[in-house]
């Protein structure tokens, strides 16, 4: 009985703390994996803010240098000039020379006479115009970003913005108005419009967080009413890392009992008195006294008998009619006779120089003859 709730305790035990440790191991992978999560996301974020701003550093550098140019307009010389600007910048579809709120002529039509070119949507930097309401002239249902000068426009595709490759977490981006109530999306790669609404309404108040499974991260873009919307998929659920605990439940009730069982065997060869016994004579616990033996006729000691105590590593000094009948039923009395024999031997070699005529004597059981 004692033996089996020994048992019971001691599986219990090794099943708490696998399990204690395997919750500790989700737990600090849960941990990591969602750091460097949203440290993937956010770098990703920072590098479309990024790259938005060298689009609008190439659009204002060109805007720059169009505003030098003089009289006449929309000449061929001045065609021309607008076809090279736009040619040697990337981000550049087309440039528009604008006189007053009525586009005039373009890098690619050189006559533009139905476009009329409402207030800007917001002003960037105090200097620049800019426009993502107005249906290009090229394509009606494609609308682009125009941001303006004095006398001339540039013509952005908004694609551009969010052209930066994502190889994980699903990573998708959407530029937004930010400062209107009735704000809309500029540009989404299909994140729903339920979060855009959240958004622009202002429900979330950090610029950080989850809905369902879905991170979120909310950057504005400077000098600007835009914002850029990152969304990501959450790497793993709590749902899923609760899946893989409760799975593991088993195997780690198996593993308590498998390693119980081998604890409690080895516990019981420990505490067996063979394993002691034999323990004690390779640790060398055992030591002999010596006992004076004195010729009555002279009173002068003759020799010595070697009697057998076991210091214990408790510290205690045991006597032979305690531990003798243990070796005996373990059949370990023949290894401490050896060891006796051993010692005996070598106390009488010390002797023997000195005291030549000293000898010592040991006890031996009628068994050990026979051997």
């Amino acid at each position: 009985l004692y033996f089996k709730k020994g048992f019971f305790l001691l599986s219990a035990s090794l099943f708490f703390i696998l399990v204690s440790l395997f919750s500790l191991v989700l737990e600090l992978h849960s941990t990591f994996t969602l750091k460097q999560f949203e440290e993937d996301v956010e770098t990703f974020s920072d590098l479309t803010l990024e790259h938005a701003g060298e689009i609008m550093v190439q659009a204002t550098s060109a805007l720059d240098n169009l505003e030098e140019y003089r009289l006449p307009y929309c000449d061929t010389p001045h065609l021309n000039v607008l076809r090279k600007v736009a040619y040697d910048n990337d981000y550049i579809q087309d440039i528009v020379y604008i006189d007053g709120n009525r586009p005039r002529c373009s890098s690619m039509l050189n006559d533009i006479n139905t476009m009329f070119l409402p207030a800007p949507d917001f002003v960037y930097k105090n200097a620049y115009g800019v426009w993502y309401n107005v249906e290009s002239p090229l394509n009606r249902n494609k609308r682009m970003i125009y941001v303006g000068a004095t006398r001339h426009l540039v013509v952005l595709n908004p694609r551009s913005f969010l052209d930066i490759p994502s190889y994980s977490h699903n990573i998708q981006s959407a530029l937004l108005e930010r400062k209107k109530q009735d704000g809309q999306v500029i540009l989404s790669d299909s994140i729903g419009d339920g979060v855009f609404s959240r958004l622009i309404t202002g429900e979330n108040r950090t610029d950080r967080f989850y809905i369902d499974n879905k991170y979120y991260v909310l950057k504005p873009l400077s000098n600007s009413d835009l914002a850029l919307v990152v969304s990501a998929d959450k790497p793993v659920s709590t749902a899923r890392y609760l899946t893989i605990f409760f799975s593991a439940l088993p195997l780690f009730l198996l593993l308590s009992l498998l390693l119980s069982a081998l604890i409690s065997r080895r516990t019981l060869t420990i505490q067996s008195p063979r394993y002691v016994l034999n323990q004690a004579l390779k640790q060398k616990e055992f030591e002999l006294y010596y006992q004076p033996i004195i010729a009555l006729n002279t009173a002068q000691v003759v020799g010595c008998e070697a009697l057998i105590r076991w210091h214990h590593s408790d510290g205690r000094v045991i006597m032979p009619d305690s531990f003798i009948p243990m070796l005996r039923q373990t059949g370990l009395m023949k290894a401490l006779t050896l060891y006796v024999i051993d010692e005996a031997i070598q106390t009488a070699c010390v002797l023997k120089k000195t005291y030549p005529e000293m000898f010592v004597s040991i006890n031996l059981e009628a068994a050990e003859f026979e051997d």
